[in-house]
């Protein structure tokens, strides 16, 4: 077999569809490698078996470049937190990120639920139907020129963030008088739940936890920033968390980029 294809590794269960030979299945953590991307799938090989999977059960694999002039790891640095930040921000720099290129429309997709609330009353959880995966896809007016004018520049700006760190734009499309923005689904919820879960632990658990979270959202900060974005309404609710417990940026909504140089108004809660 092949050992071409770059190394992914899987970030939740997969059991596929037993009537289909060319679906294979995933155990969170497995270690495949991708031979093929094409649509929303990715050929796979893993034990010597070759099979598919949709894209958003995998992940790029987290690896060290043998050359890398601007890191400098202290094994023996006696502080945990910071031993974890210098690992994370390794982690996170040699990583990639897999984008969609498939065309889609409404009818790919089935509603799952909808979320309530402010803003996200036309946010729904789907289920794209080909591959099973799902998403949130929030519905935008894009009637007149205004709504336009701000559904593009939001999308813009996602796709220039596009990252580790932010929630990961999939797909976007017009149907009739509406844009539909296909995000990624961050299954653990916001910060907002996870603060609450946080007080049930023990301070050292919870003290590490909250560790872990803080890096990760200095870091996220710190690349939406080096793109000259800054998100002027940082929130828990604006923090998502995956199932891997890693955590997304998302609402940019509001973000300004730096050049347009109206970033001291007033903005968010």
């Amino acid at each position: 077999m092949t050992s071409e294809g770059q190394l992914f590794e899987a970030i939740s269960d997969y059991s596929g569809r037993q009537s289909d030979s060319q679906i294979i299945s995933l155990t969170k953590g497995d270690i495949v490698r991708v031979l093929k991307k094409e649509l929303v799938w990715c050929t796979i090989e893993k034990g010597g078996q070759v099979g598919k999977v949709p894209k958003g059960k995998l992940r790029a694999c987290l690896s060290i470049p043998s050359t890398n002039e601007n890191i400098t790891i202290f094994t023996s640095h006696p502080n945990p937190e910071i031993s974890f930040l210098i690992k994370l921000y390794i982690t996170f720099s040699c990583s990639s990120v897999i984008l969609n290129e498939e065309k889609v429309e409404y009818n790919d997709f089935e509603i799952v639920t909808k979320f309530f609330g402010g803003a996200m009353g036309k946010t729904f959880l789907v289920r794209h139907k080909r591959s099973g995966v799902l998403y949130v896809m929030k519905r935008v007016d894009y009637l007149d020129e205004n709504d336009k004018r701000i559904a593009d520049q939001e999308i813009a700006l996602m796709r220039k963030l596009t990252s580790l760190y932010t929630v990961r734009l999939v797909w976007t499309f017009v149907d009739h008088v509406d844009m539909y923005v296909v995000t990624e689904y961050c299954k653990n919820g916001d910060l907002r739940k996870v603060i609450d879960q946080l007080q049930t632990l023990p301070e050292i658990e919870r003290l590490e936890r909250i560790w872990q979270l803080f890096a990760q959202i200095i870091l996220a900060l710190e690349f939406i920033h080096s793109k000259g974005v800054i998100h002027r309404d940082i929130k828990p609710e604006n923090i998502f968390i995956m199932e891997d417990e890693t955590i997304r940026l998302g609402d940019f909504g509001l973000a300004r980029e730096l050049s347009e140089r109206n970033y001291a108004t007033f903005a968010g809660t």
